[in-house]
This record gives C-alpha cells, sequence and structure tokens, in this order.
C-alpha cells in the first residue's frame, strides 16, 4: 500500500511540475504539456489496481501506444516538440512593432523633378497665360485715359462696349488652355482655379464698365463708387490667378521665364 502511495506521489508532483513549468510559456505550450503529461503518466498507474478499478487489463503495449497518441497530440500545438522552430522576431515588442509596420506600409515614392524640356513647356504655357488678356488690358488703359482726358461721354460708353466683348473673348480663350499633361493632379488642379480666378477677373471687370456706362449716361456717384470697387475686385482675383500659377512653377523647381 505504501509503495503504492508513494507511486501515485511521485507522478502527480511530476505531474505539477510539468505544469507548473509551462504554464509561464504560452498558452499553446501549456497545452501540449497538459496533453503529454497526462499521457505519460499512465505509466506510473498500477496495472492491477486499473485491472480492479476499471476492469481494464492495460498493458505495457497500451501504454506505450497512449504516450505515442499524447506526443502527437501534443506536437500539433507546439511544433517544438517535434524538433521544428518557429521564427520569432527580434527585439523588444515595440521594436518588432515598429519593424511589422515599415514592411506593411509602401514606402512613399517622390516622383522625379522635371525635365529641362518639360521645364521649357511649362514656361512656354505660363507666358501664353499672361498673354491672353494682353490686348483687353492695354484697350482698357487706354479707354481708362480717354476719361481722364476728358473725352466725351458718347465715345467713351461707346468703347466701354468695345471693351466688354474684349473682356469676353479672354473669357473663353483662357477656358482653352489645358495644361500640361506631364505635371502632377495637384498642379493641374492649381492651374485650372489659375483659369477659374482669371475668368472671374474679366467677368467681374465687365459688371465695372457696366457701371461705369450707367455713370456715363446718368452721373450717378453710386454707380461711379460700384465701378470703382468692381474694378478693385477684378485687380485681386487677377492677381489670385498669377499667383496659383507661381506656385505651380515654384513647386516644380522651374523660374519664371523672360518676357
Amino acid at each position: 500500500m505504501k509503495d503504492k502511495l508513494k507511486t501515485v506521489g511521485k507522478w502527480f508532483l511530476g505531474f505539477a511540475f510539468v505544469v507548473s513549468l509551462f504554464t509561464a510559456l504560452s498558452n499553446k505550450l501549456f497545452m501540449s504539456a497538459l496533453l503529454w503529461a497526462a499521457m505519460t503518466a499512465v505509466l506510473f498507474l498500477p496495472r492491477e489496481r486499473v485491472k480492479e478499478k476499471f476492469k481494464v487489463d492495460v498493458s505495457n503495449k497500451a501504454k506505450v501506444i497512449l504516450i505515442f497518441i499524447g506526443f502527437i497530440a501534443a506536437s500539433t500545438l507546439n511544433p517544438e516538440v517535434t524538433g521544428k522552430t518557429v521564427e520569432q522576431p527580434q527585439g523588444k515588442p515595440a521594436e518588432v512593432k515598429q519593424v511589422a509596420s515599415k514592411v506593411a506600409e509602401p514606402k512613399n515614392i517622390q516622383p522625379a523633378g522635371l525635365s529641362a524640356t518639360d521645364k521649357k513647356s511649362l514656361q512656354d504655357f505660363y507666358k501664353k497665360f499672361i498673354s491672353v488678356p494682353n490686348n483687353a488690358d492695354k484697350q482698357y488703359e487706354l479707354w481708362s485715359k480717354s476719361l481722364s482726358s476728358g473725352s466725351s461721354p458718347a465715345t467713351a460708353y461707346m468703347n466701354a462696349n468695345v471693351l466688354i466683348n474684349l473682356n469676353d473673348e479672354v473669357r473663353t480663350n483662357i477656358r482653352k488652355l489645358e495644361a500640361p499633361a506631364f505635371l502632377s493632379d495637384d498642379d493641374k488642379a492649381k492651374i485650372n482655379e489659375a483659369k477659374t480666378d482669371l475668368s472671374t477677373a474679366y467677368y467681374t471687370r465687365n459688371d465695372a464698365l457696366e457701371q461705369g456706362k450707367k455713370y456715363l449716361n446718368t452721373q450717378d456717384l453710386e454707380a461711379l463708387q460700384k465701378f470703382k470697387d468692381k474694378v478693385s475686385l477684378s485687380s485681386s482675383f487677377t492677381f489670385s490667378a498669377l499667383g496659383k500659377l507661381m506656385e505651380v512653377l515654384t513647386t516644380n523647381k522651374v523660374d519664371l521665364p523672360k518676357l
């Protein structure tokens, strides 16, 4: 009886030791240890006692089979039991996470700079852009001087209509301009904004001219003030358009062309 108790005690202590050892490890290791230890414990079961209690004769051959089954089950949970190794990332958890994020995230590849040919093309586009309203601007300047030099209201009124038509042509020609194909989407969008601003500038100038015509007819001071306000607003849209166009040149490291 004492020998049997000693045997069972040894088995229990051994089993407890194995469980305690693998508990500090991962869950898979713990489960594999538990299965293997349970199956191996069959070795320590007293054969006669099992036969008497459960009416089953656990032979040495059966014990070996059970241990083998335990080994296979443990191997499925923990590859290290069969000598296989699982590669683990090295370093601290924060470092491993940082490395993993670097591998997962694609690098932000910066586009190459413009070629010399493309830079020249962009400068040519700038020249073409600012040359569109040249004629309308010259005629508007002449009209303004004629007013200050005492031109007759009838002549000034007639020339205002000519200017309105010229401004409409500016808006039409600006819309026809296409941003260079080699530019990025952001640069193309910026150029389109510049086109819209310039078109708005000459639309607003026409509003100013309409107020100017009204003043020529009625000498209404309120119409004169609206004329001045509209002219100022038109200039602000023009400056905005040129600023956006120059921003595209700066982004692509292109110098302003000589005019």
